[in-house]
């Protein structure tokens, strides 16, 4: 039985439609989630490193699109930002990232299994990556620490 909610924080690059689409989707599961949006407490584009540290220690598992590449333009990135505070994180690959709304939508519902038996039972900081394989069906992989 489960003791506590999976709680799940979506970052502001994927977008609050997706959050509301599949929120009563799992409505129909029998854990209990506490799902979030990252702007429902903060206004866009405070930088990773200010806002991650708010929700450390706090069970939140991160998806967001951001995998840690280019600059440092807004300061210390996600991925590198998460591991530091020992929080796991789902990135969406650049291919998933593309994708529409609903496309995005099925990609992390098609996963869920592996959320629920796989990434919250993850060690803390650990990075999974949701991508899409030849055949367009999702898929999780972990990274190595």
């Amino acid at each position: 039985m489960q003791d506590h909610p999976i709680r799940i924080l979506f970052d502001e690059c994927v977008g609050k439609p997706v959050l509301d689409a599949i929120r009563p989707v799992l409505r129909l599961r029998t854990e209990t989630f506490e799902m979030e949006h990252v702007l429902n407490f903060q206004e866009q584009g405070v930088a990773d490193e200010d806002w991650l540290p708010k929700y450390a220690g706090e069970g939140w598992i991160i998806i967001t699109a951001d995998r840690g590449m280019g600059g440092l333009s807004k300061g210390e990135k996600l991925t590198i930002v998460c591991r530091k505070l020992a929080m796991t994180h789902i990135t969406l690959s650049s291919k998933v990232h593309h994708k529409n709304n609903f496309d995005k939508t099925v990609a992390i519902l098609s996963v869920w299994n592996d959320i629920i038996n796989r990434v919250i039972h993850a060690e803390g900081g650990t990075r999974f990556s949701l991508r899409l394989t030849t055949s367009d069906s999702a898929t999780l992989k972990e990274f190595e620490r």
